[in-house]
């Protein structure tokens, strides 16, 4: 009963504010496909990772009375797996303009296409018998993105979703070792976050 009223508050009170601060938590295609026959070659056993966790916060502003808003997100980018004596540890971040068209805009709920251009770096500890990366990186080119994202405004709280495709690519080199890694693929996003003015 406590929750149902503490809606009906947030939902007669709800409205998009100017500026939106959000943080969110998800997973993205991780293509490790370089290290995995590296460490097929020197120890014989694979390293199956499908995917980075994922985590961003966000800063976006909507412009009154226009359905269009822009932002900064800067994402972290995380996998660490093993087998059989090969282990990666990657950390990626990426820091990304973003840019939305809310086709559906709200005081209580949005609902559009959002795009992000970025530059990602990344450390990466590689080691899989006489293999081994260790090493700081910036991606060769700009990562990208295009998405669905929706959200709900309950009070000052907002509660979003957003799922789409990627390209963040990234080249290890470290003495004769050199191995491509990306989290080129789809990705998804939950979201919460704090509106204001």
């Amino acid at each position: 009963m406590i929750l149902v009223t503490l809606l009906s508050l947030g939902l007669a009170t709800a409205q998009a504010g100017i500026l939106d601060i959000r943080g969110g938590v998800g997973l993205s295609s991780a293509n490790l496909d370089d290290f995995d026959e590296q460490a097929k070659n020197s120890t014989g056993s694979s390293i199956d990772a499908n995917d980075f966790q994922t985590y961003n916060a966000d800063i976006f502003i909507n412009l009154p009375g226009l359905p269009i808003g822009f932002g900064i997100r800067h994402e972290w980018l995380n996998l660490n797996e093993g087998s059989g004596g090969s282990d990666v540890d990657l950390e990626a971040t990426n820091l990304s303009l973003l840019v939305d068209l809310r086709i559906i805009d709200s005081d209580r709920f949005y609902l559009g296409p959002i795009v992000a251009i970025g530059h990602p770096s990344a450390k990466v500890d590689f080691d899989s018998g006489n293999a081994s990366i260790d090493d700081d990186i910036d991606g060769d080119e700009v990562s990208y993105a295009a998405a669905l994202e929706a959200g709900v405004y309950l009070g000052f709280f907002l509660i979003g979703a957003e799922a789409g495709y990627q390209n963040v690519e990234f080249e290890a080199k470290e003495g004769g070792t050199s191995a491509d890694f990306d989290a080129t693929g789809f990705y998804g996003k939950a979201m919460v976050g704090l509106t204001f003015f």
